[in-house]
């Protein structure tokens, strides 16, 4: 399985510098011309980003290369499009390198999956992005995608609530979270309770952009039977998820994506210890 991606191969990959705000309209606009018109023109198959530090922040973005030939009209076509963002300083640095792949964290054998599953969660959180401006309301999205991830992933309520559990747990010790922090969470989980339970557990409704939503989850049914058929054993699954949802997360809020991660597993475990007594 090949791990580094130089220059002129397959993956291209560009770290774009930018203020935190104007990365969701770089990714919205621009970047999302450039990568609709190349998947029309059959000359990439996918795509995903990432947000960064690396100290200074950037967006960090891969496009997997079909037709290699069109290399020159990739890059012609990502300056024209980011050229007046250039000249405003908004971008103040581009830069292309090797893209080098994370098979230690991922695995060989699911490298492959992995990265079309970030293509669809790029897709699904650009789609919340463009639609949804209040990030309590990303939290909701997040928790339902963790949940549906789980369930397709053969998890019952328990194994949830465990692994959400073993998540907050490294989270908390990260943060240093003291006794005054964890009310605070517990305030305002208890404050939106109510909208959230309807939230997770309503049916679809037609004109709602959940629609939406749930129609690009179900276009991953082959991904994720891949990814269960070729997974090694419970250690890495749980390892490839922690994966998954990090990198979900990260793509949807542009500030503090860490400990958005913390606050998501906690009201997670929250809302299947009221599960369990609900149906107890």
């Amino acid at each position: 399985m090949k791990r580094i991606y130089n220059i002129g191969e397959e993956w291209l990959f560009y770290k774009i510098y930018c203020g935190k705000n104007t990365a969701d309209e770089i990714l919205s606009n621009p970047i999302s011309r450039i990568t609709k018109k190349l998947i029309d023109q059959n000359i990439i198959d996918k795509w995903f980003y990432i947000r960064y530090n690396d100290p200074d922040f950037h967006i960090r973005v891969r496009f997997h290369i079909i037709d290699e030939s069109q290399l020159a009209f990739i890059i012609q076509l990502v300056r024209i499009e980011l050229l007046d963002y250039l000249d405003k300083q908004t971008i103040w640095k581009l830069q292309i390198e090797n893209y080098t792949r994370e098979i230690e964290r991922y695995g060989t054998n699911t490298i492959e999956s992995i990265e079309s599953l970030f293509f669809s969660d790029t897709k699904l959180a650009l789609l919340l992005i463009k639609k949804i401006k209040n990030e309590d309301l990303y939290i909701y999205h997040s928790m339902k995608y963790i949940d549906f991830l789980l369930t397709v992933f053969d998890f019952n309520d328990f194994e949830k609530f465990r692994f959400c559990e073993n998540s907050l747990e490294q989270f908390q010790s990260e943060f240093e979270l003291k006794t005054a922090d964890m009310k605070k969470l517990n305030i305002k989980y208890n404050n939106i309770k109510q909208d959230l339970v309807v939230f997770l557990e309503k049916s679809l409704n037609k004109s709602s952009i959940e629609l939406e939503v749930m129609d690009l989850r179900m276009q991953n049914n082959h991904i994720f039977n891949q990814l269960k058929a070729n997974i090694e054993n419970e250690i890495a699954k749980n390892n490839i998820l922690l994966g998954i949802i990090h990198m979900f997360v990260n793509k949807l809020f542009r500030d503090n994506q860490r400990f958005m991660e913390m606050v998501i597993y906690d009201y997670l475990c929250k809302y299947y210890q009221y599960l369990n007594h609900r149906n107890a």
